[in-house]
């Protein structure tokens, strides 16, 4: 597949693309991706690392951010139209809406539930064990079906974002829209903080994710993601000019508050990789509100600030990453699992350590996964995109 700038497919004419949000994806895909090989070769279930962290290692020990980033930037991006319907622009059809979102995930999501289930069945009433997974049922027990469904939880979450969004011109439109919005608003964080802050006691990890992994746990990322969306539409124009003529921006000062940025994510993400995901996760969850608003101002100054290592993190290779993320998202960890479990239970000396013959593996694999989300995009999605970008009749 051709690593270079282009049009994604399924991106309609008329549409703005962002060349530096294709970019992150594939920061995000590449986070998530080393995260997990990083913690196969542990097999550490809870996620904690022993010692000190320093912030750059917390982006691998603690890469699940990807995840949160992710989440930004489909609220950056799917928020616009909706912006542009609320400043006077074309109404946004809910209907289109919904079929453009279910073209974009669901034929292989459909097909990679199918083929879990298919692999994982002993008996005919296995093949039952798919179906919450398919209907996004957030009560669905990823443990049924490992390792194929460890980041399905995500799209469960996603998809609530994407029952939610069209209510935006409802809720912000009209000022008896904007009241019940901020009513709601209110009732979300005092739910949130309820449950973040254990003023509601859920002593299961297994049922606390319920919640919390789903789009009320993960509404700052969302959040965010809306309210860059809105500075960029309503103050980009001004700010970017406003950075453009700043001494102090254009002669670095710029990437220095980037870099201070990506050092205190990695601060707090190595935070996170010292105490484990999943105690990080059950005690201290709020600490995703302070990831996702890092994000969210990240994506804002590769936008519109003057940055000089602006290529670092925009780039044609990481955008070639960033179109076949999906598909890397969808395959990358039951391939990493039964490639380097096994492994692990035969040489743990060679294996269980990021060892020499470790990392030519590990690598060898990440570029046999690249190399099959790529054949993945072009024949199973790239055709449904085609359909995505077409007007709805």
């Amino acid at each position: 597949m051709r690593l270079s700038r282009f049009r994604p497919a399924g991106l309609r004419d008329g549409s703005r693309f962002f060349p530096e949000l294709e970019s992150l994806r594939g920061i995000a895909i590449v986070l998530v991706v080393l995260y997990h090989a990083e913690g196969i070769l542990r097999l550490e279930t809870t996620g904690h690392v022993a010692g000190s962290v320093n912030p750059l290692n917390a982006y691998v020990f603690a890469g699940h951010t990807g995840v949160t980033l992710f989440f930004v930037l489909s609220a950056f991006l799917l928020s616009q139209p909706f912006w542009r319907q609320l400043e006077g622009g074309r109404r946004v059809s809910v209907r289109d809406f919904g079929r453009r979102r279910a073209l974009r995930i669901l034929p292989l999501y459909t097909l990679a539930v199918v083929i879990a289930t298919v692999a994982s069945a002993t008996s005919w009433q296995d093949l039952s064990k798919g179906v919450p997974a398919l209907l996004f049922d957030p009560r669905f027990n990823g443990l049924s079906l490992f390792p194929y469904s460890v980041v399905w939880w995500s799209l469960r979450t996603e998809v609530q974002f994407y029952l939610l969004l069209p209510l935006m011109p409802l809720a912000l439109g009209t000022a008896s829209g904007r009241r019940i919005a901020l009513t709601l608003l209110v009732s979300w964080l005092i739910i949130y903080a309820a449950l973040a802050l254990h003023w509601i006691d859920i002593p299961r990890y297994a049922d606390y994710r319920i919640p919390m992994q789903s789009v009320l746990g993960r509404a700052p990322a969302f959040l965010f993601g809306i309210g860059a969306a809105w500075v960029y539409r309503i103050h980009g124009s001004r700010i970017k000019l406003a950075a453009a003529r700043s001494r102090w921006l254009t002669a670095a000062g710029a990437d220095v508050l980037l870099w201070v940025l990506l050092l205190l994510l990695g601060s707090i993400l190595a935070k996170v990789a010292e105490m484990g995901v999943f105690k990080a996760e059950l005690r201290y969850h709020y600490w995703h509100v302070a990831e996702a608003m890092i994000w969210s101002l990240l994506v804002l100054i590769l936008l519109l600030l003057p940055l000089r290592s602006k290529r670092l993190f925009s780039n044609p290779v990481l955008d070639g990453l960033g179109v076949i993320s999906y598909s890397v998202y969808l395959l990358h960890f039951p391939i990493l699992f039964f490639c380097i479990y096994p492994l692990r239970l035969a040489y743990p000396n060679l294996f269980s350590t990021w060892s020499f013959i470790s990392v030519v593996s590990t690598a060898a694999l990440l570029l046999a996964i690249v190399f099959l989300s790529g054949l993945s995009y072009r024949f199973i999605e790239q055709p449904f995109l085609s359909l995505k970008r077409r007007p709805a009749a």
